[in-house]
């Protein structure tokens, strides 16, 4: 799915949709599964201000893009849907081929109309709207936050709320009150005994894909029944109540700040346009994480016919796996497990993919690591107002999310669905990269806690344990000496 997302930010035919053309180069490096994008500054920096200037005269624009990628995300999922259904065991070499570079071109079709704008807007867009709000406002990051807050619920209030109805059907039946009070390996042997186990089972075949993203997890029914033991802990009516009146209470505040700041039409519009980005890259993760759960079998199929691992198989080409299922041949499989161990990918506008070496990839990596001067102070964006003091929990690897503790300000790269336990447990969300339409704002907001955004080099300057002040109202990450 990289080598279609970077067609897509290089895709000249397609960026003319938006404004001029796209990137002339973007590269990615892989360390052990880790995913990193570099593009030219001055090619980022062109497309910002060309698209920003044009979201800033025009809002029809984002609309029209919004509306045009509802309309075709349906075949994207009606396919992806049908790919679980499938036996591939009765498709031969070149049908199987058919249906993954059919799967692959309905993805880039669909994903240029969802993340690249809004990507490439959101900071020349926001500061824009940050000094109109200086005029009007002493509190700039709470207006902010709130009238560009999507005012629809997120796939992970969904998961919430989905799971909490099952919570309350536990809550009336004492004898279950009284078996999520017990180990979960009792729960586990003595539900298949009670009505509920049919909605848990239901929950989890719905919402097991939700960590998945690019492979790193599922969740099981394990993992659901943990959550059921936690969420027991509090009123189940309440929670519900809390996240309903989340977006009700929103709606409210959006209307209220708009009378008594005195925001004009257009200035309106333009907060709108931001909030229907940030809806886009959260309902486009739902979307595009589930079809990378629902392809795995396709993907195992193939695996299988090349003999070779699932993850190997996800570090070819598309070009590639033409090459091995329709003319036979066979993919050097030193080659793909170093590309997971450390590679370098470049991607141009003019459509050619290719891997450097592992003495390139090393180099490039090197170059652009950046020394940290010893500092007290982190300083990002607000993702969420609030001010907060606890622990840090540094997690660069989505798999090892479980490790956040309750109240720990959580300090990653960027999150994403698969961060979500760990998020719902956090006093703080402190990120080096995104923008106020970035999944970590968003979530923080509908969670109801402080979240600072795009620091750069939060994972780097803050450890483990670290003691901090997050006031993310300031923007500002302090260590408490």
């Amino acid at each position: 799915m990289v080598q279609i997302i970077g067609s897509v930010l290089t895709a000249t035919a397609g960026h003319k949709a938006y404004v001029g053309k796209a990137m002339d180069r973007v590269a990615v490096t892989f360390l052990k599964g880790t995913l990193t994008w570099y593009s030219p500054e001055e090619e980022v920096e062109r497309i910002r201000q060309e698209n920003s200037t044009k979201v800033i005269t025009n809002q029809e624009f984002v609309f029209s893009i919004a509306d045009r990628y509802m309309r075709e995300i349906k075949g994207f999922i009606a396919f992806s849907d049908k790919i679980p259904k499938t036996d591939f065991s009765r498709l031969d070499d070149k049908e199987l081929w058919r249906m993954y570079d059919r799967y692959c071109r309905l993805y880039e079709k669909t994903y240029i109309w969802s993340e690249p704008l809004f990507w490439v807007i959101k900071e020349p867009v926001s500061e824009f709207l940050e000094k109109y709000l200086r005029s009007k406002t002493d509190n700039v990051s709470h207006a902010l936050a709130v009238l560009t807050a999507p005012d629809k619920k997120t796939f992970a209030a969904e998961e919430q709320l989905s799971l909490l109805k099952i919570a309350m059907k536990i809550e009336t039946d004492e004898e279950l009150r009284e078996l999520f009070k017990k180990d979960l390996a009792i729960i586990e042997k003595n539900i298949t005994r009670f009505k509920v186990n049919g909605d848990i089972d239901k929950h989890t075949e719905d919402f097991t894909w939700m960590p998945y993203d690019y492979g790193v997890m599922l969740w099981d029914k394990r993992h659901f029944l943990k959550e059921l033991k936690r969420v027991l802990k509090k009123d189940a009516h309440i929670e519900i109540a809390r996240i309903d009146d989340y977006y009700k209470t929103l709606r409210k505040e959006k209307r209220k700040l708009i009378k008594e700041l005195g925001i004009d039409e257009r200035h309106q519009k333009i907060f709108e346009t931001m909030a229907v980005g940030a809806f886009i890259m959260d309902y486009k993760k739902g979307i595009y994480t589930k079809s990378h759960y629902q392809i795995i079998p396709m993907v195992q199929e193939i695996a299988s016919r090349l003999g070779l691992t699932e993850l190997q198989t996800r570090f070819m080409l598309v070009g590639e796996v033409k090459q091995a299922l329709v003319e036979g041949r066979k993919p050097d499989t030193e080659v793909l497990d170093q590309r997971y161990e450390l590679s370098l990918y470049f991607i141009d506008g003019k459509g050619k993919h290719t891997f450097a070496d592992k003495v390139e990839a090393e180099e490039f990596v090197k170059a652009r690591e950046e020394a940290l001067d010893e500092t007290s102070t982190v300083v990002g964006k607000t993702g969420s107002p609030g001010k907060y003091t606890g622990n840090v929990r540094v997690i660069t690897d989505a798999r090892e999310i479980h490790k956040v503790n309750k109240g720990e300000v959580l300090v990653t790269i960027m999150t994403s669905p698969d961060f979500t336990v760990g998020m719902r447990k956090a006093g703080a969300i402190v990120t080096d990269e995104g923008g106020i339409t970035c999944h970590a704002a968003i979530i923080s907001r509908e969670l109801g806690i402080p979240c600072i955004i795009g620091t750069r080099i939060a994972t780097r300057a803050l450890k483990t344990g670290d003691m901090v002040e997050v006031d993310a109202d300031k923007g500002t990450v302090k260590k408490v000496i």
